[in-house]
């Protein structure tokens, strides 16, 4: 049941492109659930021999069965347009790494977005602590979702900032 509820997450948030960040970032927690995500980070074994151990071919066998049902739930989850154009690529990993090139654009904008309004945020007159406090922590945790990096010194700098 709860793996159903965590599928329809991919349902409701198909991939179209403009929301890639978000269904990628859903996209894992349903493969990780699944015990599927390994397939996005590990290649493929090689075919085995035909004399391989039983092992090493139940070894193949389940990166191939695992890939498989993670190309589904990735295919199953965009737009027709996307589906008909990633169809014929053979591992989720490929699928990934085309959309990684087709979006990255995205994550460069949305990072530098999330940067430019932490750095230019500013407390305003009579408002209180904890309500700029949040919208402060709001705006680091949108950069580091976006993969800025930011060192320690440099984010508490950037706290101090937003009171003057």
């Amino acid at each position: 049941m709860f793996a159903s509820a965590l599928s329809s997450i991919l349902n409701k948030h198909t991939l179209t492109g403009e929301n890639f960040a978000d269904w990628k970032r859903n996209l894992k927690i349903v493969l990780t659930f699944e015990k599927l995500n390994f397939v996005l980070n590990t290649p493929c074994p090689p075919e085995p021999p035909v004399d391989a151990p039983n092992e090493v071919f139940l070894a193949y066998q389940r990166w191939k069965d695992s890939d498989d049902m993670a190309r589904c739930y990735m295919i199953t989850s965009m737009s027709t347009v996307l589906q008909a154009q990633h169809e014929d690529y053979i591992t989720a990993r490929q699928i990934m790494d085309n959309f990684e090139d087709m979006f990255s654009y995205q994550a460069t904008e949305k990072r530098q977005e999330a940067l430019s309004n932490l750095i230019n945020y500013r407390q305003k007159a009579g408002s209180f602590i904890k309500e700029h406090m949040l919208k402060v922590m709001g705006h680091l945790t949108d950069a580091h979702t976006n993969r800025a990096d930011i060192d320690a010194e440099s984010q508490l700098t950037m706290i101090f900032e937003t009171f003057k």
